[in-house]
C-alpha cells in the first residue's frame, strides 16, 4: 500500500500564482451560481493540482471530511501578496501594487476606490477594468523610476494619470476576466488591511468577503475629502497632495482627527 501527502496552502499569500485568478473567479461566484459545497471542491482541487491523480480517484465520503482544509478561502481573505505583479497586454508589460498596496498615492486610491465600491455594489465590469486600469501602469521613464537610482520615488510604475484610464479600461478589458477577478480580490484584501490602520476614518470594523465588501459602509466620498484637503499647506497643493503616498494622507487625517477628538473630550465639548 503506497501513501502520498496531499499538501493544501493554509492562507491566501500562499496560494501558487498560477491557480490564484481560477481560485478567486470561484471564491468571488454567488450563490446561485455555484453552491457552498461546489466551490469548497474546485477549490480543494485546483489547490492540490500536484496530487490530481490521487485527488481524481477519491469517493465523494473520502472527499468530504477534506473539504475543511480549505475552508480559510471563503473565511479569512488575508491577502496581502501580489500574485499578479505584472500582465501583459499587446505587448506590453503593466505593473501593479507592491505587497500590501504600500506604494498607492492618494490621487490613485481616490479613483481606483470609487470604482471598487461602485463594483462592489453593481458588477458592472466596466468599473472593474477602470478598477485595473487606475493602478496598473507601465514602468515609467527616467532616472526616479528606477529602483538602483537614488532618485527612486518608491514606485516603478509611471505616475497615475486620470486622462488615460478610458483608454486603458479598454486594454485592460482584453483580460481574461479570472485575472480581473484576482486584482479585485488583491485589491479588496489589502484595503480591508488598510482601513484597519485608521479608526478614526474608518470607525466601523470592517466584515464580509470581497464579493460583499465595505461598499455600503462608505459613508463618504474621496473626492470630497481631496476637496477638503488640496488647500492644506502642509500638502503643498493639489499638484503634491496627489503623488502623495497614501499611508502619508490617511495618517495625516487619523492624527488631526484624534486630536480634535481629544480636544473635544478635554473641553466636554
Amino acid at each position: 500500500m503506497h501513501k502520498r501527502e496531499i499538501r493544501v496552502p493554509d492562507c491566501w499569500n500562499s496560494v501558487p500564482a498560477d491557480v490564484y485568478p481560477e481560485l478567486c473567479s470561484i471564491y468571488l461566484k454567488k450563490e446561485f451560481e455555484m453552491s457552498d459545497y461546489d466551490k469548497a471542491v474546485r477549490a480543494f482541487v485546483l489547490l492540490t493540482l500536484e496530487s490530481y491523480d490521487i485527488v481524481e480517484k477519491l469517493t465523494a465520503e473520502e472527499l468530504y471530511p477534506m473539504l475543511g482544509t480549505v475552508d480559510w478561502v471563503f473565511s479569512k481573505l488575508d491577502l496581502t501578496q501580489n500574485h499578479l505583479p505584472k500582465v501583459e497586454i499587446d505587448g506590453v508589460d503593466f505593473f501593479g501594487p507592491l505587497e500590501e498596496m504600500d506604494n498607492l498615492r492618494f490621487a490613485e486610491w481616490c479613483v481606483a476606490d470609487t470604482h471598487f465600491v461602485n463594483y462592489s455594489k453593481s458588477g458592472s465590469q466596466q468599473d472593474l477594468q477602470q478598477l485595473a486600469a487606475c493602478i496598473y501602469r507601465p514602468i515609467g521613464d527616467g532616472v526616479e523610476f528606477s529602483p538602483t537610482s537614488s532618485y527612486y520615488r518608491g514606485d516603478q510604475r509611471e505616475k497615475f494619470n486620470d486622462q488615460l484610464l478610458k483608454s486603458r479600461a479598454h486594454l485592460m478589458a482584453k483580460l481574461p476576466k479570472a485575472i480581473l477577478d484576482g486584482i479585485y480580490v488583491f485589491y479588496a484584501s489589502c484595503k480591508h488591511q488598510i482601513t484597519g490602520m485608521y479608526p478614526e476614518i474608518f470607525p466601523a470594523k470592517q466584515k464580509g468577503s470581497a464579493s460583499s465588501s465595505d461598499a455600503g459602509d462608505q459613508q463618504f466620498s474621496w473626492f470630497d475629502i481631496y476637496d477638503d484637503l488640496r488647500g492644506d499647506p502642509k500638502f503643498g497643493g493639489p499638484d503634491k497632495l496627489e503623488d502623495e503616498f497614501l499611508h502619508t494622507v490617511l495618517a495625516s487625517i487619523e492624527r488631526t482627527r484624534l486630536t480634535m477628538k481629544n480636544l473635544k473630550k478635554q473641553h466636554k465639548l
